[in-house]
């Protein structure tokens, strides 16, 4: 089973950018730069207008699912309600859409005994940050970084979906429920419940007991 930390992977990306001369930045906003060579989304949780991505020769973003099949918001968790086999993660160039540019490398893993979503999730960002290792030295080298063009639309996951999939119905077999309590536990975030007189009752099942001990 995987056990790393989100925050192991700040710290790496805090290391890969201080080592390379990149500025970390939180918001767009705060890139003051008219024109400048590289602009990476790395963990940004929101759409990137035209006018930030013009300014910069090059844009890339990394995404913690494999494209095309799994766009949008949490896909880990998607990848476990579906029953997904194996999951990966994307470096892709920026365009208009969202998670729509070209693929410039998707690496693919088994997710085997994963169970949760925050645990496939913190697998995800890590093939991410070494991803970014791997395109840094790539792009410092001066290779001509080129991409392909997604071949299907693939599925686009939105936080209104992700919100609906959370209420369980009890007319839901048993191991459809068990699945979506364990693909949507990622503390601190609400996770799966029941609605019952108007109040949402929190799910926690056998595997996620296990893991905790």
């Amino acid at each position: 089973m995987f056990s790393g930390e989100l925050e192991d992977v700040a710290a790496g990306l805090e290391k890969l950018c201080s080592e390379n001369e990149i500025k970390l930045v939180a918001n767009p906003d705060d890139i003051t730069a008219e024109k400048f060579d590289l602009l990476i989304s790395f963990s940004y949780q929101k759409k990137l207008f035209a006018n930030t991505i013009n300014k910069a020769a090059l844009a890339v973003n990394f995404h913690p699912a494999p494209l095309p099949d799994y766009k949008g918001r949490a896909p880990a968790i998607w990848a476990l309600i579906n029953g997904e086999k194996e999951f990966g993660a994307t470096c892709h160039f920026i365009d208009a859409g969202i998670d729509t540019g070209k693929i410039i490398e998707c690496r693919k893993f088994p997710i085997g005994t994963i169970k949760t979503g925050r645990e496939l999730s913190e697998k995800a960002w890590y093939v991410c940050l070494e991803e970014l290792n791997v395109f840094m030295n790539r792009y410092l080298k001066g290779d001509v970084i080129t991409g392909v063009q997604q071949e299907h639309t693939g599925e686009y996951y939105s936080m209104a979906k992700l919100q609906a999939a959370k209420k369980i119905e009890l007319t839901e077999n048993i191991e459809d429920i068990n699945r979506k309590i364990n693909a949507l536990w990622y503390p601190p975030f609400e996770g799966a419940y029941i609605e019952l007189n108007g109040e949402r009752l929190y799910l926690i099942n056998k595997d996620i007991l296990e893991g905790l001990s």
